[in-house]
């Protein structure tokens, strides 16, 4: 494996739009971390390295108490 990817654990985080901001609209999509089985699953979600992502999110989150599995 040669890709690499960073992640980034962004939090109170809140939707607003700005001058000068592109123009597509904003697209959040929400991910119930108890849910990643399912969702690795799902043919529609092919991309690799956010499910990555969202493994290490969840783990670290548990780590710190934050979530539990």
């Amino acid at each position: 494996m040669s890709q690499k990817i960073q992640v980034v654990l962004a939090t109170d985080l809140y939707e607003e739009r700005l001058e000068g901001d592109e123009p597509e609209p904003m697209r959040v999509d929400k991910v119930n971390l108890r849910e990643l089985a399912s969702l690795a699953q799902n043919p529609q979600f092919s991309e690799g390295r956010a499910l990555a992502a969202l493994y290490l999110t969840r783990d670290l989150l548990s780590q710190r108490g934050v979530f539990q599995a």
